[in-house]
């Protein structure tokens, strides 16, 4: 069994593809490799009958590459300027949509097999994409042609039948947990020093990319509303150029509430989650449980709305869930949080349920499914 894994995302932005490598390699008899995007140059070099295609983020194989960035000056900011219009992203994208469907049709004739795994049914970010025909023809590209498709939890098992009409061959294995993945040896006290918070405070906790879709404005308004002046909330991350910057600014300037933007290093991860109580994710729209994994990694509770994959994996025992669409229950959720006696144990127990070698053996049945399909097929066209 060959397989490779196409994800145009790096590592020190989710280790989550280094760390499925590691975990499906055993049950491989070649190397498992990383590509950063499927494309027909890349299938007819190195496709071959029998082996995997494993897909990762469709999103980011149709966001067009940059060839100058936004600091560039003289004519290479112009080029910047003029390959970032509308226009010119439509037509690229349109380019890049025509490459993948042609890849995958090149990856059929010769025998390979394709694997989808769902990440952002939703499409939290746009990364480029701004026509929502587009969307629609890359998601249904994917979901027609690849040969299986893995998801986290049974509710976007649910949606894409919904969607777009795939029931056949939707396999859910969970995503793994970030256990020993992140450095973890700073005390509490350390922590809070670090981040000049009180030592007696109760802290929240809002780490990741800030973005549209992550609620923040939602966090903000529920933990005003609270009003208890021995809490503190805590925002880290970069901000996504979808943002409102003003609002971040705001949010900057209210009491008890720290805020540092930019991306956090690996290395700085342990001082945020070691430095809180509880990790908030206040989503509007949630596909994968990557945020919450790595809270309970940390034996961290979570604050998180009983949506899509974190209604399944955030039992009462680790987290508070609530139900986004009622008034006030991210307020009255925060506040329960705040007096729950937590067992960072218990929490560390859950997050091993998650364990890789577990979902590393659950893939490599998807992958030996597929194949053996393939193979029932041309036996049957045989005879």
């Amino acid at each position: 069994m060959h397989v490779t894994l196409f994800a145009n995302i790096a590592d020190k932005r989710n280790p989550y593809i280094t760390l499925l490598q590691r975990a499906v390699q055993p049950y491989c008899e070649g190397p498992v490799t990383i590509q950063p995007r499927f494309s027909p140059g890349w299938v007819l070099s190195h496709g071959k009958a029998g082996s995997i295609v494993h897909i990762h983020w469709l999103e980011s194989h149709l966001t067009p590459c940059s060839w100058f960035g936004p600091d560039s000056r003289g004519y290479r900011y112009l080029i910047h300027r003029l390959e970032n219009t509308r226009v010119s992203s439509l037509v690229r994208t349109t380019g890049l949509l025509a490459q993948l469907a042609l890849a995958l049709m090149l990856a059929r004739r010769v025998g390979m097999r394709v694997v989808y795994t769902v990440h952002n049914l939703d499409r939290h970010r746009n990364h480029g994409v701004h026509d929502a025909s587009l969307k629609q023809l890359g998601n249904r590209l994917i979901f027609a042609r690849a040969d299986a498709v893995h998801v986290h939890s049974h509710h976007t098992a649910k949606a894409i039948a919904q969607l777009y009409g795939r029931a056949q061959n939707v396999f859910v294995v969970p995503h793994g947990n970030y256990v020993g993945w992140y450095p973890n040896v700073i005390s509490r006290t350390e922590a809070r020093l670090r981040l000049n918070l009180p030592s007696d405070a109760f802290v929240y906790l809002f780490l990741g990319q800030i973005a549209p879709y992550k609620g923040l404005e939602d966090l903000v308004e529920a933990f005003v509303a609270l009003g208890d002046p021995s809490t503190w909330l805590v925002v880290a991350g970069r901000v996504s150029r979808a943002y409102d910057s003003a609002y971040v600014a705001a949010v900057a300037q209210r009491s008890r509430v720290l805020y540092r933007p930019g991306f956090v290093p690996d290395e700085e991860v342990q001082v945020y989650l070691n430095a809180a109580d509880v990790m908030v994710l206040p989503y509007r729209q949630i596909t994968t449980s990557g945020s919450a994994l790595l809270a309970f990694s940390f034996g961290q509770p979570v604050v998180a709305p009983a949506l899509g994959a974190l209604s399944e994996i955030v039992p009462a025992s680790v987290g508070v869930s609530y139900i986004p669409t009622e008034a006030g229950a991210l307020t009255a959720a925060l506040r329960r949080a705040r007096h729950i006696s937590w067992s960072s144990q218990a929490i560390l127990a859950h997050a091993r349920r998650f364990d890789w070698q577990i979902i590393g053996t659950q893939m490599a049945d998807i992958y030996r499914t597929v194949l053996r399909s393939a193979e029932a097929a041309v036996s049957s066209q045989e005879r």
